[in-house]
């Protein structure tokens, strides 16, 4: 129903193709997306298979659904001629996620575990030229925009001692001086897989 909706709202031809060849696209995401759910209904492993669940019928709404999207993004994107480069600003796309775990009473260990399970799943695939993800940085105004997952991000990153994911800091004169600190004394120690970006 809701596909033919769609194609109805399209005001043209060229519009129509373009919608069909998205809705083919999302079709076949959500198939995959249900074989990936059935085979791992094989082992032993329900919080994955609830969470492809989930994902197959609503957005993500704890920090692990929030990860495993990204993931499930950036491997379904790379199936085309296309890869992507960048996670995004993980540290304001999770927080919300992050936020919401802890006020449901997950640990701060907990958390802290899934950061180090998804970082490692990219030092473990060997990406290319490394994954990168951002943080910090500022909005148009110069406010700083880092936040308490941002340097919880650099020390987890540090405690593992790994390379990729790649970190790209996005500096500016604002940004907090705790996460500049720790940022600078990762690179000294030999954490060199983090990139300074100048936003001003």
């Amino acid at each position: 129903m809701a596909k033919e909706k769609l194609q109805k709202s399209a005001g043209n031809t060229k519009e129509l193709i373009f919608l069909d060849s998205v809705i083919i696209c999302y079709e076949a995401i959500l198939r995959l997306m249900k074989r990936i759910y059935d085979y791992s209904l094989n082992f032993d492993v329900p919080e994955f298979s609830e969470c492809i669940k989930n994902l197959m019928t609503r957005p993500p709404q704890t920090l692990y659904e929030v990860m495993q999207f990204s993931v499930l993004f950036l491997y379904f994107e790379e199936i085309g001629c296309e890869r992507a480069r960048t996670l995004g600003d993980i540290d304001r796309l999770y927080l919300p996620y992050y936020r919401n775990d802890k006020k449901n009473g997950i640990s701060q260990d907990k958390l802290d575990e899934l950061f180090k399970y998804f970082f490692i799943h990219f030092t473990a695939t060997k990406r290319f030229a490394e994954q990168p993800f951002t943080i910090g940085g500022c909005d148009k105004d110069g406010t700083d925009r880092s936040n308490e997952l941002t340097l919880r991000i650099l020390e987890i990153y540090d405690e593992l001692d790994i390379y990729d994911p790649k970190i790209h800091l996005r500096y500016h004169k604002n940004l907090d001086k705790k996460v500049l600190k720790k940022a600078v004394s990762m690179i000294r120690n030999g954490h060199s897989s983090i990139c300074i970006l100048n936003d001003d």
